[in-house]
């Protein structure tokens, strides 16, 4: 089953396929809550889970989720994702945080797996984190300050979930190819070796993961994350212009994880 599969899967996405199919056999007797997925690796495991006596479904409803796959005839329950919000309060007057101070304190005072933590929420007054729910009482006790701001976690039901705005924009731009480097250029309006550096420099990531392959051709619903600037995502393929360009659409989305 997994050859089959890998066809239609870039090689270096091999191990996150394996471990998926591990997922979806053992679902077949019992429930099997994965750790927080981003949503190519949610993807892949319902590429894999197609066909078998399974099913799946997914808290929180962000970027980074936790999946349950369990047998076709169980009910799931909220408490089966064993999923917390808590909400970071700090002096909002005096200290702004970034998501990459949050994410990169809590790694680093606890030492924990960043697949245990989901989505990092922010707003001008509250900044919110999804966690796994055994990592509650760890952060409660062990991470009181983050970029000098004194921090103080609390759990809070997750409907309290704070909405922040979406920051991505749709546009149609023309390609010469589907490479990376093009794609990159393009899209950001810059120049082909500007779009190399990015990528040799190891500050790009298409689908979540660093690669350094400047003609790596891109699929539609690929992300491309750029290190600085945001991320693309490619849309669709549109067709053909008159002069034999890829007309493609793709979104945008801004910067808000400095």
């Amino acid at each position: 089953m997994r050859a089959g599969i890998y066809q239609h899967f870039r090689p270096e996405e091999r191990e996150a396929i394996d471990r998926a199919s591990d997922w979806v056999e053992r679902a077949s007797d019992m429930p099997v809550l994965t750790p927080f997925l981003n949503p190519r690796e949610r993807y892949i495991v319902e590429t894999v889970a197609q066909g078998a006596s399974v099913k799946f479904d997914s808290l929180p409803k962000g970027e980074y989720q936790r999946l349950l796959v369990f047998p076709d005839y169980y009910t799931p329950t909220e408490s089966d994702f064993e999923v917390a919000l808590l909400t970071i309060s700090y002096p909002v007057k005096f200290y702004s945080l970034k998501h990459s101070q949050i994410l990169g304190t809590i790694l680093g005072e606890t030492g924990l797996d960043r697949r245990e933590i989901g989505d990092i929420l922010l707003s001008d007054d509250c900044a919110q984190i999804f966690v796994t729910r055994r990592l509650v009482p760890v952060l409660i006790d062990s991470v009181h300050k983050i970029a000098g701001a004194p921090v103080k976690f609390d759990e809070v039901s997750l409907n309290a979930q704070i909405s922040v705005k979406s920051d991505e924009t749709k546009t149609t731009i023309l390609l010469a190819s589907l490479r990376l480097d093009t794609f990159i250029a393009t899209a950001l309006k810059n120049t082909r070796n500007f779009a190399v550096n990015m990528i040799q420099s190891s500050r790009v990531k298409v689908n979540y993961a660093e690669t350094t392959k400047n003609d790596l051709d891109l699929q539609p619903g690929d992300l491309v994350s750029i290190k600085g600037f945001g991320r693309l995502r490619l849309i669709e393929i549109l067709g053909q212009s008159k002069k034999n360009k890829l007309k493609v659409e793709i979104a945008t989305i801004l910067n808000h994880k400095k």
